[in-house]
């Protein structure tokens, strides 16, 4: 496939360097107030790329820095959901079959649903639509215990360039063909859960995932001491240790999964076992017999897409290289789908698909390449899902915060951070103006970047542009 990141030749020749004139006074003006900015960033310690054209087409209105390459950070996801909405197209459906093998297991063949979380299935267990279509089909239990074609989705779990520093947190949560909740458990602390016995209780959700845990929390009556408990990951599991205040609500610490793969069996089977289901206790790996199935979980792309736009989701844009990977070639592997993301965006352009969600600070991307990329989006025939999955300022998602002056509700834009990145590319749709395409992305000259200063001045960039 043609890469789209090679910027049309005779739109180059009309980006300039800082403050060089452009057609009219008003853009020589914008042009000299983005080059202070600039200046600005650049003392600041941040390499800084921009780019800026109407979105109807015609001249840029301003460039910097836009043919060189850069950290993207989580700006990654604008190709991986370009990419998913090339492939599958706005109307997809993510599908898990569920068969019952000639020697009594459960087969589950997995399409990579990423969605098999409270924050897309909201009722019920996550599997009680499929214990009720085996009842409804004659099927009393399963005693061949539980089959998961895991040679289709090859490991490892994470992308090899993510620094390690990152796996004990959620946003770092793992993949697999397999998985809930995101890669991720939830801890719940209450502190009213065992009264008189002056320990805190700890209850670990998705029901039915188990871990080794370590410790214990104390309770105390001091509101002060009380605000320290600690939940944290490392190799033997679950370590628990500090206080909690003993008149506090209760409260949750989302952390992610060392096995995916165990914890999606461990639920299954607890929900299997909630509905009086039986299940035989052998686990086995193979591919999908060739009978039909008697339940079919369904779940649409378009919210998946926009939980991992506007949330900024590193599992989701993991998972969905994966999943197109497997459609080709049956295996779902990270490295297959990185591939597939390098031919698509890089072929000719030197840059880099480290991952699919922008937290390796090996991804490379030029300014002017997101930006024909983010043209091409808006003029394609998913426009409207992409345009719509994305934060909007002052509204929604990571961008709620940002624009909420006279802004709020104009800016459609991705953002991006790194301790050595910050980004923010999309649209500007002003009241009463022509919409704009903008790609900002920074990144540190030494080893880290000063987010909150990175911010400030993308947000100033789009206000000037808005002006």
């Amino acid at each position: 496939m043609t890469s789209t990141l090679a910027f049309p030749l005779s739109l180059l020749l009309l980006l300039g360097p800082i403050g060089a004139p452009l057609a009219g006074q008003k853009k020589r003006s914008l042009s000299v107030r983005l080059g202070q900015l600039m200046q600005k960033a650049e003392k600041a310690g941040m390499r800084t790329g921009v780019w800026a054209a109407p979105l109807a087409g015609g001249k840029a209105l301003f460039a910097h820095r836009d043919q060189e390459l850069f950290v993207p950070a989580s700006n990654q996801k604008i190709l991986t959901a370009i990419l998913a909405l090339e492939e599958l197209g706005p109307g997809y459906v993510f599908e898990t079959r569920f068969r019952r093998t000639a020697g009594g297991a459960l087969h589950v063949e997995s399409g990579g649903d990423p969605s098999f979380s409270r924050a897309f299935r909201k009722e019920g267990g996550l599997f009680d639509p499929v214990f009720e279509a085996a009842k409804k089909a004659g099927i009393e239990g399963f005693p061949g215990g539980l089959v998961l074609d895991l040679e289709a989705w090859p490991g490892p779990i994470r992308p090899p360039s993510w620094p390690a520093r990152h796996f004990n947190f959620a946003y770092a949560a793992p993949t697999a063909g397999y998985v809930v909740e995101g890669g991720c458990f939830y801890v719940r602390l209450d502190p009213k859960a065992a009264p008189g016995s002056g320990v805190c209780g700890v209850f670990l959700e998705p029901a039915g995932v188990r871990l080794p845990v370590r410790g214990k929390i104390k309770l105390t009556k001091d509101r002060k001491k009380g605000g320290r408990p600690i939940v944290a990951l490392d190799k033997k599991g679950l370590r628990l240790s500090g206080a909690f205040y003993a008149r506090a609500r209760s409260v949750r610490f989302r952390l992610p999964i060392p096995d995916p793969v165990l914890a999606f069996r461990q639920v299954l089977r607890y929900e299997a076992g909630q509905k009086k289901v039986s299940l035989g206790a052998q686990d086995k790996s193979g591919p999908a017999p060739k009978t039909e199935p008697f339940a079919v979980l369904r779940s649409p792309l378009a919210p998946v897409l926009k939980q991992m736009l506007t949330e900024s989701d590193n599992f989701i844009a993991e998972m969905l290289p994966r999943v197109l990977a497997w459609r080709k070639t049956h295996k779902g592997s990270l490295e297959a789908g990185r591939l597939l993301l390098q031919k698509r965006f890089h072929a000719k352009d030197g840059g880099y698909a480290a991952d699919g969600s922008g937290l390796s600070e090996k991804n490379r991307l030029s300014p002017a390449g997101l930006g024909a990329l983010l043209l091409q989006a808006a003029r394609a025939p998913y426009a409207k899902m992409f345009r719509g999955a994305l934060p909007i300022g002052g509204v929604s998602g990571t961008l709620k915060r940002r624009f909420r002056g006279h802004l709020r509700g104009q800016v459609r834009a991705k953002t991006g951070t790194l301790r050595s990145a910050s980004a923010l590319s999309g649209y500007l749709i002003p009241k009463g103006g022509k919409p704009i395409v903008f790609v900002i992305l920074m990144n540190a000259t030494g080893k880290t970047l000063k987010g909150r200063t990175a911010r400030s001045l993308q947000d100033q960039i789009v206000t000037e542009l808005a002006r």
